[in-house]
């Protein structure tokens, strides 16, 4: 069992994410797939938080992170979208235009934290659902 360190406390905080592209839209294809992850890992490098797993299908994406216990899941959902949204917009804005989406991802998202043991059922269960791709 891996558990983060601060100076004061030991903890585990696992989030489980699920953000969908708005009208379920295939947007996201094998290449934005990839850039788009290592966008994502670069903002939990910056912010200190362990990327367990991050999978991009055609119309959704799954995250499970380990975050500190002074962030909330919805600044941690806001900080991925929000970095997403800006990379998109920069690299694909011709393309978003085209497909109707001012944003790619919905507002709303999933957001579920999970123990030990779910973290290792959930980490097996996305494994066996992507390996497709």
């Amino acid at each position: 069992m891996l558990k983060t360190k601060s100076c004061r406390a030991a903890f585990q905080y696992n989030v489980h994410f699920v953000f969908s592209v708005r009208r379920r839209n295939e947007f996201l294809d094998p290449i934005v797939r990839q850039k788009l992850i290592q966008t994502w890992l670069s903002v939990c490098q910056k912010k200190s938080w362990i990327a367990w797993d991050i999978e991009v299908v055609w119309e959704h994406a799954h995250l499970l992170l380990g975050i500190a216990p002074g962030e909330t899941p919805e600044k941690a959902a806001l900080a991925l979208l929000n970095k997403a949204e800006l990379w998109f917009h920069h690299r694909y804005s011709a393309a978003m235009k085209q497909e109707g989406l001012g944003t790619v991802f919905q507002a709303g998202y999933y957001a579920g934290t999970c123990g030990v043991a779910t973290t290792a059922q959930i980490k097996s269960y996305l494994a066996t659902q992507f390996d497709a791709d």
